[in-house]
């Protein structure tokens, strides 16, 4: 496969006489056969000589990502260069033989043009980005843009460069997000939290998290296993407002897009915080309450809330001791939700309730007429699984009933007592809205009957005999 070739401008390094001796000892039949004009740039020689052959040994996790790396030390002079060009054609090229792809990408020539110095490379399934780094320690920057094998002449670089890796990981880590920022007990300092991403699938790995305090970046945080990461920015200003993004970076400088910016003020110096209540439990309803905050006359706050979609306040800030109003929306779920208000490193957390399930109930039949004597019945009722009843009767003295409540479809049992009167009598069982009827018989008339002794006059015999002895 053709090499493929990006033209660089001629690095610079300057190196103590003192390192390279230590290190000339380590490639002598360079030192002897690609020497310049004074001992001092073959030194640097084969000092650089020497870290291709530690890279090359030491450094070979990145060919598992398509990654090879090599270096060059250019100490000025075209002879030093045309040194360092033969080092590759004596390692064989930079390759340390791990490769992920058919064709291993490695490195293998790097030769001086004019004030250019062009690296060549072969293998691997393009785009290819080119990076730099001015030391063995260094971080590796982008070198121009990514190339499909032609020429990027002359590329602008911001520092001098001396070793150099071709990548065909061109993907950025996702963009983290989940960003807040809180205060603690030092006025100086805020601490930052967010949450965790991994680099693509198949990319070189994470290399950390760039902070940026008001668009200027600040430091790096390393990737750690948590799914949240924590990190304090120390050295601030007190009672003065900074903003905050984060972006996450692979391992050969792909950088995501930075996260939402948030804002945080630090606490004005020696102010404390005191509030009147530390919690509320509001309904499912829409709603508000309020409590006060007590500190120094000079001392500002500002509430931040773990959840603006539903948990808001006012105002948005205040110096000196105020009041705040706290406002919850309707809890459409029937589950509770949480959310806290944190004004100067003080909780007041909400509780909210969840909304009352729409229960509708249904019964199985609306009445029964039981007769006189004591007996028994049964319905049913159909309701939501959440939904719960309990009867209630309106003649407790002779109607009763089983469950005394229930949730959920259930069937009820009703019973009524003898009832001895010969009037029929009426009660119910309301059960959530819902009525059912009994109409229990009255007792039957008890008669008795007795046969007329024809001896004895009856009544209206005699009355009979009376009116005829008047008559007479």
């Amino acid at each position: 496969m053709e090499a493929n070739q990006t033209k660089l401008a001629k690095p610079k390094l300057a190196m103590s006489l003192k390192c390279c001796s230590k290190l000339a000892s380590m490639v002598p039949t360079l030192v002897s056969t690609s020497v310049g004009s004074s001992a001092s740039e073959c030194f640097q020689e084969a000092y650089v000589s020497s870290a291709y052959e530690e890279i090359n040994k030491s450094d070979p996790s990145h060919a598992s990502h398509s990654i090879k790396q090599a270096g060059l030390i250019d100490s000025g002079t075209r002879c030093f260069a045309w040194a360092a060009a033969s080092v590759f054609l004596l390692l064989g090229g930079i390759d340390s033989g791990f490769g992920g792809q058919a064709t291993p990408l490695k490195i293998v020539k790097v030769t001086p043009s004019g004030q250019n110095v062009v690296v060549s490379w072969q293998g691997g399934n393009g785009p290819y980005q080119l990076l730099s780094r001015t030391n063995l320690s260094g971080e590796w920057r982008k070198v121009g843009s990514p190339t499909s094998g032609y020429i990027v002449t002359n590329p602008s670089l911001s520092t001098p460069a001396c070793f150099y890796r071709i990548t065909t990981d061109l993907t950025a880590p996702g963009t983290p997000g989940g960003l807040t920022i809180t205060t603690n007990t030092d006025e100086t300092q805020l601490v930052l939290r967010w949450n965790a991403v991994a680099d693509n699938s198949g990319g070189a790995g994470m290399k950390g998290y760039n902070i940026y305090r008001n668009n200027l970046f600040i430091k790096r945080v390393l990737p750690t296993a948590t799914t949240t990461i924590t990190t304090i920015d120390t050295g601030l200003t007190p009672d003065t407002a900074y903003a905050y993004t984060v972006s996450a970076e692979d391992l050969v400088a792909n950088e995501s897009a930075k996260s939402t910016s948030v804002s945080a003020r630090t606490p004005r110096k020696n102010c404390t915080y005191a509030l009147s209540l530390s919690s509320a439990y509001p309904g499912a309803a829409s709603g508000n309450g309020t409590f006060t905050v007590t500190t120094g006359n000079s001392c500002s706050w500002s509430p931040v809330s773990s959840a603006p979609g539903w948990l808001t306040c006012s105002p948005s800030s205040f110096t000196g001791s105020g009041t705040v109003t706290w406002y919850v929306t309707a809890n459409t779920s029937t589950s509770s939700r949480y959310g806290t208000l944190t004004i100067g490193a003080q909780t007041f957390s909400v509780t909210q309730a969840g909304a009352t399930p729409t229960c509708t109930y249904a019964l199985s039949s609306s009445s029964a007429y039981p007769g006189a004597a004591p007996s028994s019945g049964t319905f049913t009722v159909t309701a939501g699984t959440t939904c719960s009843w309990s009867p209630v009767s309106s003649a407790p003295s002779w109607l009763t009933f089983t469950p005394a409540s229930w949730t959920g479809s259930g069937t009820v049992t009703w019973y009524v007592t003898t009832n001895t009167s010969t009037s029929s009598r009426y009660g119910t069982l309301t059960i959530a809205g819902q009525t059912f009827s009994v109409t229990q018989a009255g007792a039957p008339l008890t008669c008795t009957y007795e046969r007329p002794d024809p001896k004895k006059p009856t009544d209206s015999a005699r009355s009979r005999w009376g009116l005829e002895l008047r008559k007479q």
